[in-house]
């Protein structure tokens, strides 16, 4: 599978503001606003970056409010990594003031041509894939001396996503059901990728409310395909999901959205590739697939 790149990206590192020089030995700051770009940067930047992420363990990141601290620790970053997106709206009003100071901030998502109005890209690992690249190329800018091991590692990080990628083209292969019943709009990108039909509780936000009529539709449709799980997530609350499935009288699952961590896939040890082979699992199961 050929690995991704994108000309958007060029004409955006040509047009930021010029990348800091660490000291020889000192590490790349990289702060990021939501998991998956942790865990990107992690991968690429390997022993060559110190990686806060905003939203910690247990964090839902769609309506977080940045503190003073983060603030502080904004302004004293090398790199900042945001999503772009409903998923962390609440870094758009600081990213001109970030910029004026010499910090690098680099919007992920329209690198990874995303779907309309859609933030979550990433749960397609191709496009994983893509914006390892545009991570890898940035923390290059700042830090030419660790040229080698940053592509070295994204080299390692492009086998794992493809490796998953193969998995999740082989998803829904032999399942008797086609219709996926989730608790907020997170998945198109993996719906697109599986070609399952997703049908979310809540919108693109997870705190959106949905209206009686489409909550009265979800039942008529779970009635209808024979759908026999709803599945609710691991940072919000389950009551939506298990109302429906109680109403229609079927089971209730868990999907992980990735865009946070809870403490006890932190205890556990758990990533962005092990979780991603537990939500393929799960679906598996709901669709009833051979």
């Amino acid at each position: 599978m050929p690995r991704f790149t994108s000309t958007i990206l060029t004409v955006f590192l040509l047009s930021c503001t010029a990348a800091p020089t660490p000291s020889a030995g000192d590490a790349l700051t990289v702060v990021t606003t939501i998991y998956p770009l942790q865990y990107l940067a992690e991968r690429v930047g390997g022993d060559h970056v110190n990686v806060t992420n905003l939203t910690g363990g247990g964090v839902e990141p769609h309506e977080y409010e940045l503190t003073p601290s983060d603030r502080t620790l904004l302004q004293h970053a090398d790199v900042v990594l945001w999503n772009g997106g409903e998923v962390d709206s609440w870094m758009t009003g600081v990213v001109a003031e970030l910029e004026q100071t010499g910090v690098q901030v680099v919007e992920v998502l329209p690198v990874v041509k995303p779907l309309p109005a859609d933030p979550h890209f990433w749960h397609d690992p191709r496009r994983m894939m893509m914006a390892g690249d545009t991570i890898a190329n940035v923390l290059r800018a700042g830090d030419a001396a660790h040229d080698a091991d940053y592509s070295a590692n994204t080299d390692a990080l492009a086998n794992d996503l493809q490796a998953l990628d193969a998995e999740l083209e082989q998803l829904t292969q032999g399942c008797a059901l086609h219709d996926v019943v989730t608790a907020h709009d997170a998945y198109a990108y993996l719906a697109e990728r599986a070609g399952f039909t997703l049908h979310a509780i809540a919108g693109i936000s997870p705190d959106e409310e949905p209206t009686p009529r489409h909550m009265q539709e979800l039942q008529n449709m779970i009635r209808d395909t024979g759908v026999e799980t709803v599945f609710f997530e691991t940072l919000t609350s389950p009551a939506l999901a298990e109302a429906l499935a109680k109403d229609t009288g079927v089971q209730t699952g868990v999907l992980n959205p990735l865009e946070g961590l809870t403490q006890e896939d932190l205890d556990a040890h758990h990533d962005y590739l092990t979780i991603m082979r537990s939500n393929f699992a799960a679906l598996r199961r709901a669709l009833h697939c051979q």
